[in-house]
């Protein structure tokens, strides 16, 4: 049956306030008693020189390796460590520099616990820590360590003899003499005032802790308000900036605005004319919307405008998309002759879409109802300008949109070799046309021929050398 020491006062609220020493196991209170009372004798009445006798049990293991134990534990500060197992480990290698076993021979304490349960104990000195081991640990093994300590914390028993007082307290633990046990409590607790000892720390606690409690809102709120402050200031940078902007802005368009106010407006019939005037152009159709109204109009051109350097590099380059293509001899020597010699050029054409006067982009995939034509691979294949973009955008921002659709005609007799995958789009879709008899080319000597026509005149020109 467990021993009830629940009214020693060495169990006490005050005591138990002084040394923190939670223990983790049942029916420890014979060995709290006995570490509590050894601690406060060898203060010798001064409670600042107790020294707590630590303790620490687990039933968690590292395998079967004391060394491995060992090493687990060496940072702990605990000076007693229980390890509560189903089987004892074994040293399988050398132990650490100043530890040692008690071994049966020579310590006859472990004979005496292992009654109890089988016992291990490894010491220390120098670090005053106890390693022990012991299997399925009970009430009766508590007991005996507890009424042994004498022979295990070596480092406080050097002799390994207790002096009268501390034999009596072994003794009566060993005999559980309830009696006994609470008068060496009662009398070691007589000298030192562990309650006056309580009620003096709880109030150094408390004052530290209260201390500035009254100026603790003041600086809160001081903090809060410089925090705010500093957000407010980040959020006026941020707003200042966005208002430079949409000062900016506005300058421009009241530079605009007043543009257009000082010219005469556009005749009704301007746009008409422009679009009868230029033959490239031809209007398809008008519609509106809640962007305003729109003129689709289709441009019919020639490629005339390339970097003729950076074709025939590409066409020279065994490892160019062109040649990796691997297209027939007849389509290269038609390419060169376009391309390089400049000996024709393809007819190409493409669809802008006009909004108001305000905004102009390419169609893509424009449905033209045949395939005579090669859509342009750069507006119709992919609606990019390039480089004409930011012309045209500079056009219309001043409204002059007559520039802007002029500009659009540029783009559309532009090819850029350098964009090899919208060139190869191109290639491929010449290519197809091979055999086809639709004048796709137009010749040096403007004369409208399909791509085997072509083919023939440059083949004309070569033996007429």
């Amino acid at each position: 049956m467990p021993v009830n020491l629940k009214d020693n006062l060495l169990l006490s609220d005050d005591v138990g306030y002084f040394f923190h020493d939670g223990f983790s196991f049942s029916n420890d209170a014979m060995l709290k008693v006995a570490l509590r009372h050894i601690a406060i004798r060898r203060a010798q009445d001064d409670i600042e020189k107790i020294k707590p006798i630590t303790f620490h049990y687990s039933s968690f293991n590292y395998g079967n390796n004391i060394a491995v134990h060992i090493d687990a534990y060496k940072n702990h500060t605990e000076n007693i460590f229980i390890f509560d197992r189903s089987s004892l480990p074994q040293q399988t290698s050398p132990l650490q520099e100043g530890w040692e076993e008690l071994r049966y021979e020579k310590y006859p304490i472990l004979e005496f616990l292992s009654k109890a349960a089988p016992t291990s104990i490894y010491i220390n000195k120098e670090l005053e820590k106890v390693i022990v081991f012991v299997a399925k640990l009970n009430e009766k093994w508590v007991s005996s360590f507890s009424s042994s300590l004498f022979r295990i914390l070596t480092w406080l028993f050097p002799d390994t003899q207790p002096d009268d007082d501390e034999l009596i307290l072994f003794k009566a633990i060993s005999e559980r003499n309830l009696d006994s046990l609470e008068k060496l409590s009662n009398d070691v607790c007589k000298t030192i005032d562990f309650a006056k000892e309580k009620r003096q720390r709880e109030t150094e606690h408390f004052k530290k802790d209260l201390h500035g409690w009254g100026s603790g809102a003041y600086y809160s709120m001081v903090q809060n308000l410089e925090n705010g402050a500093g957000n407010t200031r980040q959020s006026i940078s941020v707003k200042t900036s966005e208002l430079a902007k949409l000062i900016e802005t506005l300058n421009e368009q009241t530079m605009q605005l007043n543009a257009l106010r000082n010219s005469p407006p556009p005749n009704s019939d301007d746009v008409f004319e422009f679009f009868d005037m230029h033959r490239q152009l031809t209007t398809l159709k008008v519609e509106k919307d809640y962007d305003g109204k729109h003129l689709f109009y289709l441009i019919n051109e020639k490629i005339e405008y390339y970097d003729v350097d950076e074709f025939v590099k590409q066409f020279k380059n065994k490892h160019s998309d062109l040649n990796k293509a691997k297209f027939s001899s007849e389509f290269l020597e038609i390419v060169y002759g376009l391309f390089a010699l400049g000996k024709g050029s393809v007819k190409t054409r493409c669809v802008f879409k006009l909004t108001g006067i305000s905004q102009l982009y390419p169609e893509m995939h424009w449905k033209y109802g045949d395939t005579k034509i090669l859509p342009h691979p750069h507006l119709d294949m992919g609606a990019c300008l390039g480089r004409n973009s930011s012309a045209i955008v500079a056009y219309l921002a001043n409204s002059n949109w007559s520039q802007a659709v002029l500009q659009s005609i540029v783009a559309t007799k532009n090819i850029n070799f350098r964009d090899t995958h919208v060139v190869m789009k191109m290639m491929r879709w010449l290519n197809s046309k091979l055999n086809s008899k639709s004048k796709l080319i137009v010749s040096d000597k403007g004369i409208e021929m399909s791509l085997s026509e072509f083919h023939a005149y440059l083949k004309e020109l070569t033996n007429n050398g």
